[in-house]
């Protein structure tokens, strides 16, 4: 599974949140959702991405062939001035707590990358992700989508050549998968989060609300898929 780390300032705040956003009874600084691993973690400066692998060793010595800098982290290798790398195989879905929860999981994170060409080879070529869409927003934005295993990666791409004061690559949100956004929004909302109004999503039939709290340490997003959009108006 993808493990999704997140710096923190303060884990007691950033683990309670977490808690009340997932619906867990306990705290803990890593939760396994049915598709990716959500860890908090102090130690860090910046989040980072960890895709996960068979065999880190053989990895880390693919991705220095490559031309990219790599440095060991505990079971995990990351791509030296860059939030991704990848990570020994860890499947924790056994591990995940039961889906009581109206969220079932990380629909997609979103990375925020200079430049299109960069971005397809560090994620398609580099990374090995699935590349399986590419289109134009607005002011010369795009976005590219990437699948690994069941996780949509997105990457929101300046164009080339334009002055950017933030890093080249840094993670800027996750969108959390719900089964009943209206649901969802209610309960965030008795649980002392701000949400925002349900809106039609960029992704056709799907719905979605941001979630406001400094305490999740990144932007949030809960999205209703199609799935179960259809569903509900059958």
């Amino acid at each position: 599974m993808t493990l999704v780390e997140l710096a923190v300032d303060d884990l007691t705040a950033t683990t309670d949140a977490y808690r009340r956003l997932l619906a867990r009874n306990d705290s803990a600084a890593e939760y396994a959702t049915s598709n990716a691993t959500l860890r908090l973690d102090r130690r860090h400066l910046r989040h980072r991405v960890l895709f996960d692998v068979a065999d880190v060793s053989s990895w880390q010595t693919l991705l220095e062939r490559r031309g990219l800098a790599t440095r060991n982290d505990a079971a995990a290798v990351q791509v030296d001035g860059l939030p991704v790398g990848v990570t020994e195989h860890r499947d924790l879905r056994a591990e995940a707590a039961p889906n009581a929860c109206d969220i079932e999981g990380i629909d997609h994170i979103v990375f925020q990358a200079a430049g299109r060409d960069h971005a397809v080879a560090l994620f398609g070529s580099t990374l090995g992700l699935d590349f399986r869409l590419d289109r134009p927003v607005a002011d010369g934005l795009r976005q590219l989508f990437f699948r690994a295993d069941d996780l949509i990666v997105e990457v929101l791409v300046t164009p080339d050549g334009v002055p950017r004061s933030s890093p080249p690559l840094s993670l800027w949100g996750i969108a959390w998968a719900t089964t009943d956004i209206e649901a969802t929004q209610a309960r965030l909302t008795g649980a002392g989060f701000t949400v925002s109004q349900v809106r039609t999503g960029r992704k056709p039939n799907t719905r979605v609300a941001t979630v406001r709290s400094p305490a999740l340490a990144t932007r949030t997003l809960i999205i209703e898929p199609t799935r179960s959009v259809a569903a509900k108006e059958s």
